[in-house]
């Protein structure tokens, strides 16, 4: 971990960590997040595991704010956020304000669905409980070429700052996924 911070990632999986990575990145070119904001990542870690705990407890005081970034696999977030507090945030000194959980409903792979859906008039709402039901779609769109490793070549060929804006405006808010919005909102204007 660098020395200060202001943003510190722990995501769940190794492909999370990549889609924060090339989301930043293009935000911060397109003027669509100050330059100025100092980001770091975790390893990955599995909400279960005692690493969870560890990179919360080391970035407490080293980062202005921690962002936990996981799939729900199936969970209500509700419950994901609150096994995640209970488990890993309970016993340290730390203001709650500072720990923000995002919960992708069921997984990331929800973001790319609906991004896909929004650039393709042929696919309508995506729809799941399961994420092999959005890998299952995702699939059908792309010929059955998805594998996990492309989820961020193929979210940030589908991003634009068009979806920026519709998460801003309460319009369009609803037709995205929530948790995409709730993290593209701590990242353009993160809490002081």
């Amino acid at each position: 971990m660098s020395s200060r911070c202001d943003v510190y990632f722990i995501p769940d999986n190794s492909y999370a960590k990549q889609l924060l990575e090339r989301l930043i990145n293009y935000l911060k070119d397109r003027n669509l997040m100050a330059r100025g904001i100092s980001t770091d990542y975790s390893k990955p870690a599995n909400r279960c595991s005692s690493e969870m705990y560890n990179y919360i407890n080391a970035a407490v005081d080293k980062c202005r704010y921690i962002v936990i970034l996981v799939d729900s696999e199936s969970e209500s977030p509700e419950s994901v956020k609150k096994h995640i507090l209970e488990k890993h945030v309970r016993d340290l000194n730390v203001d709650l304000s500072r720990i923000k959980i995002v919960v992708a409903t069921p997984c990331l792979e929800e973001w790319l669905c609906e991004l896909i859906a929004l650039r393709d008039s042929k696919l309508e709402r995506c729809r799941g409980d399961t994420c092999d039901d959005f890998i299952s779609v995702i699939r059908g769109v792309l010929g059955d070429v998805y594998e996990k490793k492309m989820l961020s070549s193929l979210f940030m060929k589908h991003f634009s700052g068009e979806v920026v804006e519709k998460c801003s405006d309460r319009a369009y808010k609803h037709s995205l996924p929530s948790s995409l919005c709730e993290l593209l909102e701590l990242l353009r204007r993160p809490p002081h």
